[in-house]
């Protein structure tokens, strides 16, 4: 049985340490002058073209140009990733993702993130091998439209389809995206939500983090073989 899993990038697979935070309120100052650009937006699990445009209508930044902030961005992003020593890999998803590799099971992205910001977060810690597709925040208008094109990505890349769908992530938003593209949702609370949080949005499977891979599999076979 053909399984992808649809995965979420910070608080899932790594912990960046608000490095993204950090790069769009330097990019806002640099670009238009805004001090603490992101001040009271809450990040997680939104779309960078939703954060970006709460900034944009917030500011009246009439002048915004889109492709001047990119270009600012993405150069801050690199910079502000490479001189973060406390960044890191979440436990247990090397290993994942690497038995998963084994089990035929077909890895990709599904983020908020811009397609250029998820790429350099993953190559700063050496997991994008890992991952030859994905569906971004920059190209989508919602959570579950990231995930709906997800699926046809892969399909369209991997020239097959897919019975099984899983997105992996550590917000309500990953959980109802999830459930709106009609994928089996899986929470973690390795980010800013608490797994009392994400139980309040009924996700197929919730763990408190994924050191543990034999019961993380065990658990998702479960549900592919209809036991759950």
């Amino acid at each position: 049985m053909s399984t992808l899993f649809i995965w979420d990038i910070d608080g899932t697979l790594i912990d960046c340490q608000a490095s993204g935070r950090i790069a769009l309120d330097i990019a806002f100052y640099r670009c238009y002058g805004l001090k603490n650009a992101t001040q009271g937006v809450n990040l997680g699990g939104k779309l960078d073209s939703i954060i970006i445009g709460d900034v944009i209508e917030r500011n009246n930044l009439r002048n915004f140009e889109y492709k001047k902030f990119n270009k600012m961005y993405k150069k801050t992003l690199e910079k502000v990733l490479k001189n973060n020593g406390r960044k890191k890999i979440l436990g247990g998803i090397e290993s994942i993702l690497d038995i998963s590799e084994k089990a035929g099971i077909t890895n990709m992205i599904g983020t908020g993130n811009m397609k250029y910001g998820a790429d350099i977060k993953l190559k700063s810690l050496g997991i994008d091998r890992y991952f030859k597709v994905g569906s971004y925040g920059d190209t989508n208008f919602t959570r579950v439209q990231m995930i709906e094109r997800a699926k046809d990505i892969a399909k369209e890349y991997y020239n097959r389809e897919f019975e099984s769908y899983f997105v992996i992530g550590d917000t309500p938003h990953d959980i109802t995206g999830g459930k709106g593209a009609k994928c089996h949702t899986v929470a973690v609370a390795t980010g800013r939500y608490s797994k009392d949080k994400l139980m309040e949005h009924s996700p197929d499977l919730i763990f408190e983090h994924l050191d543990d891979t034999k019961e993380f599999f065990k658990s998702i076979n479960m549900i592919i073989q209809g036991r759950n």
